[in-house]
This record gives C-alpha cells, sequence and structure tokens, in this order.
C-alpha cells in the first residue's frame, strides 16, 4: 500500500499472524488482599537465592558462610544479631551503608545493591544463615 492506510484487508493473508491463548496473571480482577487485621509475615529467605544473591554481589569474596575471610563468617553475623528483634532492618541497611569497628579494625564499604537484594541477604541472615 503506498501512502494509504494499512488495513487487514490490506495486509496479505500469509503476512497476517494467529494469535493464541495468553497465558499469565489475570489482571483484570484485583489481587486478592488479606483479611484486614491479619498480620502477613515477610517470607523467609530461601538459603539458595540468598547465597546465589551473596555470590552474585561478591559478598563471598570477604565473607564465608561458615569461617572469616576478610570479614566475619555469615553464621558468626546470623549468631550476633540472633536475638535483634530488628535484624533484618539492621543488617540491610549496614550492607547498604557499609561500617567499621563492629568486627574489627577493616571497614565494609557500602555495597551498592539493589534495595530487595540486600533486604534477602539480610532476611537469610536474621534467619540463622542456613545453607
Amino acid at each position: 500500500v503506498h501512502g494509504g492506510a494499512v488495513t487487514a484487508a490490506t495486509v496479505a493473508p500469509s503476512a497476517r499472524r494467529a494469535v493464541g491463548a495468553q497465558h499469565g496473571a489475570d489482571t483484570s480482577k484485583p489481587a486478592p488482599q488479606p483479611a484486614e487485621g491479619v498480620a502477613v509475615a515477610a517470607p523467609a529467605a530461601a538459603p539458595t537465592a540468598a547465597l546465589a544473591l551473596a555470590n552474585k554481589h561478591t559478598c563471598l569474596a570477604c565473607h564465608g558462610v561458615e569461617s572469616k575471610i576478610v570479614g566475619p563468617s555469615f553464621r558468626e553475623v546470623a549468631k550476633k544479631y540472633a536475638a535483634k528483634s530488628d535484624a533484618a532492618d539492621y543488617l540491610a541497611g549496614k550492607i547498604k551503608s557499609g561500617g567499621s569497628g563492629v568486627w574489627g579494625a577493616i571497614p565494609m564499604p557500602a555495597q551498592a545493591l539493589a534495595e530487595p537484594d540486600a533486604r534477602a541477604i539480610a532476611r537469610w541472615l536474621a534467619d540463622g544463615a542456613k545453607k
């Protein structure tokens, strides 16, 4: 078609494609919400997912799961903050901002990772850093 509008009538049948059933979430309806007054706990970070994130963000270069490398082991961190009720929030903040003096003279620099990744690693630490 030269200079005109393209319509279904002007496109060759072989150039048209059939669209089959669409798969995925039904976004035409709102997502179900928990009942009012019901507390919903944050899901625990899956150990393998948290370890994959720790590896992706090179945490394992300085922290071993069970042994100190440059910084404390993940198990040592988990043990130290086990009784702290806001451990996951605190640790996510420490991951993002870094720190010094808590584990010795070598400072941990601030880490440039997405907030959800920091929170997943911190939740795993708060849950005991299990493999």
